[in-house]
């Protein structure tokens, strides 16, 4: 998938680099703006995962006639770390950034994202959720569903997307009275990475699984449609 205009626009003047994936040595370092790596990368059919962001808003250094010095000295520090040099060179964090491209595309999708609306339609698109729900939320990279009280007991789907991966577990929780179930519940769950679990009042074991489709059929089992 290629990078939109609008990801692009925000590293204004950049350096960027092709690293060679087998000998981890560079082979092509430019300057450029807008999707100008992405372009180069593409026309000489390279691996967009091995471009790398070396340098971004470099227009920072435009203003004033000292900005080039201020450029190089902030990359050098940057570069040899100089156990003398106290402070960082000037806007060294911020434009010194060595990243892929690849990574920080994810990131920016992951942001774009509508927690509200990707909620909204999951519920929407599966009829087992949405005659099941009795609770459905979003907030910042998650959003979380939930079955009415069955027995008791209840089950929640929530997806993660902090970081740019999606993280999707799923929840079973009850009562004091229903420890026991839980226990049961869990151990059919067994093939699934536990992802913690409490006991006391309110018992509850929750799994990881690999997609939002696993997690259906989780839910599935438990309203009894599966």
């Amino acid at each position: 998938m290629k990078p939109t205009a609008e990801f692009f626009r925000a590293f204004g003047k950049y350096i960027y680099g092709y690293k060679n994936p087998v000998s981890d040595t560079w082979d092509y370092i430019g300057k450029g703006v807008g999707d100008r790596a992405y372009a180069h990368v593409d026309d000489k059919d390279l691996d967009w995962e091995d471009c790398f962001l070396i340098a971004r808003n470099l227009e920072k250094y435009d203003e004033g006639s000292d900005g080039a010095q201020f450029s190089m000295e902030a990359f050098l520090i940057q570069f040899f770390q100089p156990k003398m040099n106290t402070v960082s060179g000037r806007y060294q964090e911020e434009v010194y950034i060595m990243s892929r491209f690849s990574g920080l595309f994810e990131q920016h999708l992951s942001e774009q994202r509508e927690m509200y609306a990707e909620l909204h339609d999951f519920i929407r698109d599966n009829d087992v959720i949405r005659k099941n729900v009795g609770f459905s939320g979003s907030r910042g990279k998650t959003f979380e569903v939930e079955t009415g009280a069955i027995d008791n007991i209840y089950c929640k789907i929530k997806l993660d997307t902090t970081g740019g991966a999606d993280t999707v577990s799923v929840v079973f929780k009850g009562s004091r009275a229903k420890s026991e179930t839980i226990k049961m519940i869990a151990d059919r769950c067994s093939e699934f990475e536990n992802n913690g679990n409490g006991t006391g009042n309110d018992p509850w074991a929750s799994f990881l699984v690999d997609d939002l489709d696993t997690a259906v059929s989780l839910w599935s089992d438990f309203v009894g449609e599966s």
